[in-house]
């Protein structure tokens, strides 16, 4: 693998650093490594904290495969996801089975072990990460100038892999839009039922979702507008009252449960840069398309363009060729394109609350 190059203790000169380790970036960083270049991972969030998120399809088997990421998943903690169930557009539960699917069962992650195993295993191909926060950069001819902590660095790429986060899209000077606004509060909480696929209902104000975790764990999230979610955290009984009033989320959450449990809020807004790649960077993940929670495509999407952008900045870095670049920029705009187009259809088939606002919102794809 690449050695990293230093001047002193705190200058670095790399090929690329990788600002957020989540795992878009922790996948950046394995395949440039694996590629032999010389890769710093920039991330100074906790590793400890658990995350929403945990719907992994089997469609992506071929690209762990590829990045030699499958042991790391398989010997992780997880259950099998067989299918899921939903009560959208009618009263009826209705069952979509996974068995069937050419790529198999996909998994139900445990978060947190999930973008711990993927960051060791781009520690494990050579990369270097330094739990700091990016202070500031700069980008000149030669590449671009980091600041982080007390590190200076020199690169002649950067990923962005943080997100949503406008003070790295900021500093890039990129331009993000966002869709119709969209809020989670959510929990997590023991379980004994031996039914862990996912459902979704949906309600008058928002959308509920459930599903079994490792560990006899299990998930509960609401997804509505900002207001509500932040009026449901505050009183937590107005949540376990919205609970009961589900048809099949609420047979699936045990309320004794819930009540011990702290609650969460999240933004889960929908966006994109309008420009995913520039002279010198490349967004991947979240940071360059991010999705409605409803399609589970979340975990799928940062792998994929981190494996792309690997392969695209590798490309660049040997021969200066940039064609993969511009083909990743034109296919993060289809994706992005098809997406819009089915997750608009998919809330339009919602027709029972035509008055109530969240729908109104969803539908128009309007903030």
């Amino acid at each position: 693998m690449g050695q990293i190059q230093t001047n002193s203790l705190t200058h670095l000169h790399c090929d690329a650093v990788v600002v957020g380790a989540g795992p878009a970036g922790a996948v950046a960083a394995r395949g440039l490594s694996l590629y032999g270049k010389q890769v710093v991972l920039l991330d100074a969030s906790q590793t400890t904290r658990q995350k929403i998120g945990e719907s992994l399809p089997g469609a992506a088997r071929p690209m762990l495969n590829k990045l030699g990421l499958l042991p790391w998943v398989e010997h992780l903690a997880s259950l099998t996801n067989k299918g899921n169930l939903s009560s959208w557009g009618e009263n009826k539960l209705r069952e979509t089975d996974f068995i069937r699917d050419p790529y198999g069962c996909g998994w139900h992650l445990d978060r947190q072990r999930f973008d711990q195993n993927l960051r060791d295993a781009a520690v494990d191909s050579g990369t270097l990460l330094l739990r700091e926060r990016l202070s500031s950069l700069s980008e000149n001819d030669k590449g671009i100038h980091i600041q982080a902590g007390k590190f200076n660095i020199s690169t002649q790429w950067m990923i962005n892999a943080s997100g949503s986060s406008p003070f790295v899209t900021g500093q890039l000077g990129a331009v993000r839009q966002k869709d119709a606004p969209l809020f989670a509060i959510y929990t997590w909480y023991e379980s004994d039922d031996p039914d862990t696929r996912s459902v979704v209902e949906a309600a008058p104000s928002g959308w509920w979702y459930t599903a079994g975790l490792p560990d006899r764990k299990r998930v509960l999230a609401f997804f509505t507008l900002a207001e509500l979610a932040k009026s449901l955290l505050r009183n937590k009984h107005h949540f376990i009252s919205a609970l009961k009033d589900t048809t099949y989320i609420s047979k699936q959450a045990i309320q004794e449960n819930i009540s011990t449990t702290p609650l969460h809020i999240i933004e889960a807004t929908a966006g994109y840069l309008k420009q995913a790649v520039s002279s010198h960077w490349i967004a991947v993940g979240d940071a360059a398309v991010s999705f409605d929670p409803l399609s589970s495509q979340g975990i799928y999407n940062a792998i994929y363009t981190g494996l792309r952008g690997a392969e695209a900045v590798n490309a660049v870095l040997n021969d200066n060729d940039r064609s993969l670049l511009f083909q990743y920029d034109n296919r993060i705009k289809s994706i992005r394109d098809a997406y819009r187009q089915e997750v608009s259809q998919y809330y339009r088939q919602e027709q029972r609350w035509p008055e109530e606002l969240f729908w109104q919102v969803h539908q128009m794809g309007r903030e």
